[in-house]
């Protein structure tokens, strides 16, 4: 990953989001991907959430807009973010829709995708490099209209011919491989476990251990073969009854023990035929290199060349995506079919277990555990404990279907409706991960909304994520460099210069060297150039549009290096920030010069003071021209002129006190207020919420620990009876997600943040302080517009609403706290509308206490058993 010396801040404070890659998102612009510059349909029906649109609430929305148009006590603000979940239900009613010729056309405008759609949605287009006509230059020719389907075609012909070759083979046949099935495998899996076979000489370690060591060949008739032995006894459990899908793996479960079967040999030759054959027949080595070839062109190190193990890692990730998604036999709108009917049976007929039954559970627990310490048990014996060890799994089942319960049957049909609606972005191939913690945007705007039902919402997509877009990247950096250039002709702007000199006590810093280390610094920050052309050309959609207030929850921060081995590179980042304030400032003034823009302060616990610490957009304000100007009388530089920014940091509104995360800018011609900004209840998309995932964890964990088998560190008996767990309903293949996980301490808390629809969640940041403040400041100016009689079409123009004029009403009404003592804290706190909490979150909350008592039950002392 690129190194960055500026940071893209979403100015929330979020815990535990922990990232396993360092891959980048794919460029969400159409034609840094595709030849033709076009979304598939597929992919383009994802990213701007049209599929996801009921025939219902669209006619809604028509002839809500229709009304809209006659309603003249709208006031529109604009909320520049990272992409919202446009149809959610708290503010659906509130954004503003464009509606051309009868259609929803937009509904504000998606920046670097080219669209007017600007969904929360981060798509994935790498898998349409598999099956496309060709890929050059790093873009994807004549792509498939989706390649899924065309990979169930190779993966079913495949299927068949390795299990023709196990067939026909004499030793396949008496073998554990005769065990395949159809369903249970899928041909990137096998070439993934081919890759780690041939890596790790599993052949030459299989016929080794054939010659000397026999009894460790694993057949139908092997048994546990207790102590002292190199095989383990969960390799004979699995090779045995685990012949069902590890959907991580796309291949069986017994096939991590496929070096110890019997016939390994002959069955490492059927695969390399069976890859063989396929590649022949459907040209799948070529599919495959096509889609490696696009992902080195968008995971690049900084010199330039493809990173190899990101385009490895990421390859195996996106094709064990997509094996799993077309095994599965998911439908694009349902793909979680077994899951929606369980949610939907408990909220419409709870079935929850009595709590005599629930207290048999550890008398399941005992006799497991007790059956465990013989070693030597029969076949027959280790049947009936496996049937024990289901009716405690069936149990455990019970417990987790308690931890989904949504009592109320209302509720309940939301919740179902809702389940539906979101649940293809989860684990969907076509859709980034990234996707599943972009709640920022939602949630900044339903604080907005909140605030008056006369405000309309127009979302501004900005990607804040590390982005891939080399060409666009390329484009920018080059136009950039020229911009700059012309900059420095400025004779103010040399003056600037000859300060930083000063500052850093040098001499004779030419052109041309300062020039070498910008394009440096350019070079190992083309992530941020790309952020920030994103909101130069955000600012301009808001003052095409002409709306009066814009909220801004975003920015990008740095500090000043202050080690001597550094100062050519702080000084390029010096230059480098008074340039982007001054374009800023200079985009502002030419192309929203009437908008009043909110702007969050940031949570590093810091001050900026545009020197040594210098965080923008909120921060353009340059003391270095100032200066330069006042003691030359000349005219200030745009950033200096500009009067149509508020900052925003946050502060408890009980005590007045400066929440401790909120950073204090250090500038007087940026008037600061601080609003509400400690958790604050807010919309989010369903399945991006952390809350349950917190909750189900601690409830689970005594479970868990009880169990003693789920993550494989308690005792030596582990593997042998929880490493293939049969508790999951295979036939209705619930095991296809998070759930197939074996430790369920840590699956199933992600299993509920992706799958349980909560639609509100708790978020602290000045990014939520900053939505408070905008919104209700729209609020009061547009009491002021209905009282006045202006229409929101002349608004943007009338002479009461100039920004000067807001920003003197707002100081006005906010309120000084009284626990400062060395400067002023105004506060803009009272009347501010929150969201309550989201429907059933006391039913769930209750559930999980339910779990966690259950868990109290169940606590013991643990086995103490060596380790073998």
């Amino acid at each position: 990953m690129k190194n960055r010396s500026y940071s893209v801040i979403l100015f929330v404070v979020i815990f535990s989001q922990i990232l396993t890659s360092c891959r980048v998102l794919v460029s969400q612009n159409p034609s840094d991907s595709f030849a033709d510059k076009k979304l598939p349909l597929q992919l383009e029906l994802l990213a701007n959430q049209k599929q996801e649109l009921p025939s219902d609430l669209k006619k809604h929305i028509i002839e809500r807009v229709k009304n809209d148009r006659n309603n003249p006590n709208i006031f529109e603000v604009a909320v520049i973010d990272s992409g919202l979940d446009l149809w959610h239900r708290d503010y659906v009613d509130q954004l503003a829709f464009e509606v051309e010729a009868g259609q929803i056309a937009g509904v504000g405008v998606d920046i670097m995708g080219k669209d007017r759609f600007p969904s929360y949605v981060m798509i994935e287009p790498t898998l349409f490099a598999f099956g496309a006509e060709a890929i050059r230059d790093g873009l994807i020719i004549k792509p498939l209209e989706s390649p899924l389907p065309f990979i169930k075609r190779i993966n079913d012909r495949f299927t068949q011919i390795l299990l023709e070759e196990v067939g026909k083979n004499p030793e396949l046949n008496k073998s554990l491989f005769s065990k395949l099935q159809p369903g249970t495998l899928t041909v990137f899996g096998i070439e993934k476990a081919l890759y780690d076979w041939q890596k790790n000489d599993a052949l030459e370690a299989y016929l080794k251990r054939k010659e000397k060591y026999p009894d460790q060949i694993i057949t139908a008739d092997t048994k546990y073969v207790g102590d002292g032995q190199t095989i383990t006894d969960s390799y004979v459990d699995e090779a045995q009854r685990g012949w069902i899908l590890d959907v991580s793996k796309n291949l069986p479960f017994a096939l991590s023990a496929a070096a110890y079967i019997s016939g390994f040999d002959h069955f490492l030759k059927a695969v390399e035929n069976s890859l063989e054959k396929i590649d022949k027949e459907m040209d799948f080595n070529r599919h495959v290199k096509q889609l490696k070839d696009f992902l080195s062109a968008h995971n690049k190190k900084e010199d330039g060349t493809p990173d190899k193990s990101i385009v490895e890692s990421t390859y195996w990730d996106i094709s064990h995506q997509a094996g799993a998604y077309i095994l599965l036999n998911y439908k694009a709108q349902d793909p979680l079919r077994k899951l929606r009917d369980i949610v939907a049976r408990i909220t419409r007929h709870p079935a929850i277990p009595t709590n005599e039954a629930l207290s048999t559970l550890p008398k399941i627990v005992d006799e497991i555990f007790g059956r465990l310490e013989k070693l030597d048990f029969s076949k027959e014996e280790r049947e009936q404990l496996s049937a024990r060890r289901r009716a405690f799994d069936a149990y455990l089942e019970a417990a987790r279907q308690m931890t989904v319960m949504v009592e109320d049957s209302a509720e309940g049909d939301k919740a179902r409706a809702n389940f539906r609606r979101f649940s293809v972005r989860n684990y969907h191939p076509f859709i980034s991960i990234e996707t599943l913690s972009n709640l920022h945007h939602s949630h900044v705007t339903s604080t907005v909304a909140r605030q008056s039902p006369n405000i309309r919402i127009y979302p501004v997509k900005v990607v804040v994520q590390s982005v891939s877009s080399p060409n666009e990247e390329k484009e920018l950096s080059a136009e950039m460099i020229r911009n700059l250039k012309a900059w420095l002709d400025n004779s103010i702007v040399n003056k600037m210069i000859a300060e930083i000199e000063k500052e850093y006590s040098l001499k004779n810093l030419t052109r041309e060297k300062l020039l070498k280390h910008l394009e440096k610094f350019l070079k190992k920050n083309q992530e941020s150039v790309l952020f920030i052309n994103q909101v130069f050309e955000a600012i301009k959609a808001v003052g095409q549009r002409k709306i009066k207030i814009a909220n801004v929850s975003l920015g990008i921060a740095y500090e000043k290096k202050y080690i001597k081995e550094q100062t050519f590179d702080s000084i390029a980042e010096d230059v480098f920030a008074e340039f982007v304030r001054y374009q800023i400032g200079d985009t502002i003034e030419k192309y929203a010069p009437k908008t009043l823009f909110f702007i969050a302060a940031g949570n590093e616990k810091a001050w900026a003071d545009g020197i040594s610490r210098t965080a923008f957009p909120v921060g353009i304000t340059s003391h270095r021209f100032k200066m330069i100007s006042e003691r030359e009388k000349l005219p200030h530089v745009p950033n200096n002129r500009i009067h149509n920014i508020v900052a925003v940091g946050s502060i408890n509104p009980n005590r007045g006190t400066l929440t401790p995360f909120t950073n204090l800018l250090i500038d007087p011609n940026i008037p600061q207020i601080f609003s509400t900004g400690e958790e604050v209840m807010g919309s989010i998309p369903s399945g991006t919420s952390d809350q349950f995932q917190h909750f189900s964890a601690e409830a689970l964990k005594e479970v868990h620990r009880t169990m003693s088998g789920f993550d494989g560190t308690l005792n030596k008996f582990n593997g042998k009876i929880f490493k293939n767990k049969d508790f999951i309903d295979l036939k209705e293949k619930l095991a296809a997600l998070s759930l197939v996980g074996p430790n369920i301490g840590t699956a199933y808390p992600v299993f509920l943040k992706t799958q349980i629809p909560m639609e509100r969640e708790e978020l602290s940041g000045t990014s939520m302080a900053t939505p408070t403040a905008a919104g209700k400041t729209a609020d009061e100016e547009n009491k002021l517009q209905m009282k006045l009689g202006v229409l929101p079409s002349d608004l943007y123009d009338h002479p009461e609403f100039t920004p000067e004029k807001m920003i003197e009403r707002i100081l006005t009404r906010a309120e000084k706290s009284s626990m400062s003592q060395s400067f002023d804290i105004r506060m803009l706190i009272k009347q501010i509308e929150t969201w309550p909490e989201a429907p059933g979150t006391a039913q769930l909350k209750a559930a999980t206490a339910k779990v966690k008592s259950l868990s109290d039950s169940l606590k013991k002392p643990e086995p103490v058993l060596e380790q073998p």
